[in-house]
């Protein structure tokens, strides 16, 4: 009997020991969209100001809102976008928001980016191709997926939401650190109805707006847990807002009431994942964890095609496009290695940290998991592989700066546009030409190699082996001007910074080796 006392009392104190080690240990929550423009939030308001969205597309933006036949002006669709986030931009009030994040040009390379803290190019994914059906086969199983390390801690994974890495044998969530998981392994799936669901390997039923099932499933993991002592690791992704083809619930639109039928469909959509981040964080306060948990906000690519994409036309067809105020003043859209495609929002709430700051520190989707580790007092020994670096710092301090951080990327994207080189203008009508004879879905090829390199002040970018183009990007948001001429010197340094970094990547899983080819002769 009193062996079994001391035992009982021994197991007693090792629990509360326990108890009170993981209670002493923060929780991550990280929540992604799916090709939100850069300015689609009220926390980015001032990128949406009509004056300065790019002069080159002000009509087409107006022209856009008249389709809805209410004539609404851009302000009105601005102030939409304005209304469509209250929650998110809470993060933002209480917490730091980025103005110089880069993520992928596209959606998986930007999630295998986020879960290795490394570029996905070290695995040869180099765009959606090389990972998603019928082409790709998914993030390769040597890839190391680093929510395994969140476990190893003793956290609590979850996840619920667009996976887009594959669902083989040592792909699956649930191989690669995933405790638990709810979603679906595609670009994107039906928003009502949808059968490639799953909870965990189990197949399971669609129930209303998918959108609201991930939120659902979010919140069902956090009240499971609720007094569970371990901390944990919960990654949210939604499939929206992506183009707004088709309405969410019917009480999203109407709380938006813009008087245009678009943009209440488009930000309604905006609106309904809002307000599914909005119940998460509630059940973070109803449980007394939200001021013990670091949160993230970010998206994917930016807003995709609309008037950001050169030779856009606008026809009734394609009036659900509208990406009113869509990425801001940024070029290009998802698919360009520009600035509207890879330059994304990024919100991060430290508990203690800094409210309401701004930081316009260069930094990145590889950076996440660094900084949520060192936040959490992980320690991983092999990190000398890692591409990714903690920004933590920065959410106490968002005046520090990182001078010496330079940015590589290379990707099939869309071809050049706008008042370039011949040669651009060459290459583009090649591109268009191809893509006519062999059309979506059998895409890879359809599109160029590309490249970039951004440092703090610079931003270059290439197509094929065409004269790259350089942009002063800390005067030029927009990259309207090419300053490769003027600056040779800063041109050269940073092709030859490129072609090193290039030279130790593997081929394309997918992407044909010939056209980025074009790129190993960079010099």
């Amino acid at each position: 009997m009193n062996n079994q006392i001391t035992n009982t009392s021994l197991l007693l104190g090792g629990l509360c020991l326990s108890t009170t080690l993981y209670a002493e240990r923060p929780n991550i929550l990280f929540i992604l969209s799916d090709d939100q423009g850069f300015a689609e939030l009220g926390a980015y308001g001032d990128f949406a100001d009509p004056d300065i969205l790019q002069a080159k597309h002000i009509e087409q933006l107006r022209k856009i809102t008249e389709v809805s036949r209410t004539e609404a002006p851009v302000e009105v669709a601005v102030a939409a976008a304005r209304r469509s986030t209250p929650n998110i931009d809470s993060l933002a009030a209480e917490g730091v928001r980025f103005t110089s994040f880069y993520a992928a040009p596209t959606c998986s390379p930007s999630r295998a980016a986020l879960m290795t803290a490394r570029y996905p190019q070290r695995y040869g994914v180099y765009s959606n191709d090389d990972v998603e059906e019928p082409l790709g086969y998914g993030l390769p199983v040597k890839a190391d997926i680093l929510v395994r390390h969140f476990q190893e801690n003793g956290y609590r994974t979850g996840m619920s939401g667009k996976w887009h890495l594959g669902s083989d044998e040592g792909q699956h969530p649930n191989d690669v650190g995933f405790e638990y998981f709810f979603g679906f392994d595609r670009a994107f799936t039906d928003p009502y109805g949808s059968e490639i669901l799953y909870r965990n390997r189990t197949n399971v039923p669609a129930k209303g707006w998918v959108e609201d099932q991930i939120s659902d499933e979010a919140v069902n993991f956090l009240k499971e847990i609720e007094n569970d002592p371990r901390p944990f690791f919960l990654y949210v992704a939604y499939s929206v807002p992506r183009d707004s083809t088709l309405r969410p619930p019917e009480h999203y639109v109407e709380a938006i009431q813009s008087g245009s039928e678009i943009i209440d469909v488009h930000f309604g959509t905006i609106y309904g994942m809002d307000t599914g981040i909005g119940r998460i964080l509630d059940q973070l306060k109803a449980s007394g964890q939200f001021e013990n948990t670091l949160i993230f906000f970010a998206t994917d690519n930016g807003k995709a095609q609309g008037p950001y994409h050169h030779g856009f036309r606008i026809t009734e067809t394609q009036s659900h496009l509208v990406p009113i105020p869509g990425n801001g003043p940024l070029r290009g859209c998802k698919w360009t290695i520009w600035d509207g495609g890879v330059r994304v929002p990024f919100i991060a709430r430290l508990p203690g940290g800094a409210q309401g700051a701004t930081s316009n520190a260069l930094q990145s989707i590889m950076d996440v998991l660094p900084t949520a580790f060192e936040f959490a007092g992980i320690e991983v020994e092999e990190t000398s592989h890692w591409d990714g670096e903690s920004f933590l710092a920065t959410l106490n301090d968002p005046s520090q700066s990182n001078e010496d951080r330079i940015i590589f990327w290379a990707a099939d994207a869309l071809e050049p546009y706008g008042d370039f080189h011949e040669e651009h203008q060459q290459l583009r009508q090649d591109f268009i030409k191809k893509r006519q004879h062999n059309p979506h879905p059998v895409r890879s090829g359809n599109f160029p190699a590309t490249f970039y390199v951004r440092t703090v002040d610079w931003k270059l970018m290439g197509w094929g082996d065409t004269r790259p183009v350089l942009v002063n990007i800390q005067d030029d948001i927009s990259e309207l001007h090419d300053v490769s001429e003027q600056h040779p010197e800063v041109t050269r340094a940073l092709s030859a910074a490129f072609a090193e970094w290039m030279a130790d990547l593997p081929d394309p899983l997918v992407f044909p080796n010939s056209q980025f080819d074009a790129l190993r002769r960079i010099r």
